[in-house]
């Protein structure tokens, strides 16, 4: 009989359909149980007795890896497997799969959400507020601002989706591999993009060729009052760069979901032009639920046999 370890966590908190589906299939399962993400230290223990992993975003590198005696497949739930080393899980003939149709809309539309949040100042204002200061500014609005998009797969589309709808003056969006139709969003190059958006939106993998690709040189081209978004991956971002850029106001301010360490503790905590949340792009019911079932679909597809 098989045995599972699912690392991430929350994992069937709202419906349970995904274990029930595990057991159907007469696969044994653990979860977790320790509330937060486990460490490097902790996975090397778990993963020496486990035929799948169902995964999250803890590390899964070589010396993870070379102490997983049975592991098969591990099934990530959500889209990014940075934290993978794929060719030597490749190497020791484990699988590895992706849930990448669960988090498409819920990202887009956190997306969306943080680019209102800081063209209007919200965050700002309901921190005043909240410190006993009335204190009205004037924001932006969505008509009034180019918009860029860095990288245009299933999220990147759906966000230029979402924001048509907003009317803003223009969409480009800068993707060597993807060309849209030109009336729903303008093609250019990176530099051009960063110098004429005055919203920036970063949606595409972490790897090693696009692993700080927005550092000082690019910040340097934005706008004094431009705002970057990231919902995709930390460390496409040189956080350091971004920290002097935010404190010397170099550009606007920036929204980030996503971070190089998480969870974070860092600088960027400290500013009040930078909007800040916890990986929770992805973290709706509905989107949770069908990553989640997804990810138990890849399990069996490689356990059942």
């Amino acid at each position: 009989m098989a045995n599972v370890f699912i690392s991430t966590i929350p994992f069937a908190s709202k419906n349970n359909a995904p274990l029930k589906l595990l057991e159907e299939y007469g696969i044994n399962y653990e979860i977790n149980a320790l509330g937060r993400k486990v460490t490097e230290d902790e996975i090397k223990e778990y993963i020496t007795k486990f035929d799948g992993l169902i995964a999250g975003t803890e590390p899964l590198n070589k010396a993870v890896l070379s102490k997983a005696k049975n592991l098969k497949v591990i099934s990530r739930v959500g889209v990014g497997t940075d934290n993978i080393d794929l060719n030597y899980a490749k190497k020791k003939k484990i699988s590895v799969e992706i849930t990448d149709n669960g988090p498409t809309n819920s990202v887009a539309e956190h997306t969306i959400s943080l680019i209102l949040n800081v063209l209007k100042g919200i965050h700002i204002s309901s921190n005043l507020l909240k410190s006993g200061q009335w204190k009205k500014s004037l924001g932006r609005e969505v008509t009034e601002c180019n918009i860029g998009i860095i990288g245009v797969g299933k999220i990147g589309k759906r966000v230029i989706e979402l924001l048509n709808a907003f009317r803003p003056l223009k969409i480009y969006y800068f993707d060597p591999y993807v060309s849209l139709e030109s009336e729903i969003a303008t093609k250019t190059n990176l530099e051009d993009l960063l110098k004429l958006s005055d919203i920036v939106s970063l949606h595409l993998p972490l790897t090693e060729k696009s692993t700080s690709l927005i550092s000082s040189t690019e910040l340097n081209l934005m706008k004094s009052d431009s705002m970057i978004v990231n919902t995709s991956r930390g460390a496409l971002i040189d956080e350091q760069a971004l920290v002097l850029a935010l404190e010397e106001r170099s550009i606007g301010g920036a929204a980030l979901d996503v971070f190089t360490e998480e969870p974070y503790q860092g600088r960027l905590t400290d500013l009040d032009n930078c909007l800040l949340t916890p990986h929770i792009a992805p973290m709706t019911i509905k989107a949770r639920e069908a990553m989640e079932y997804d990810a138990v679909v890849n399990i069996i597809k490689h356990l059942s046999s």
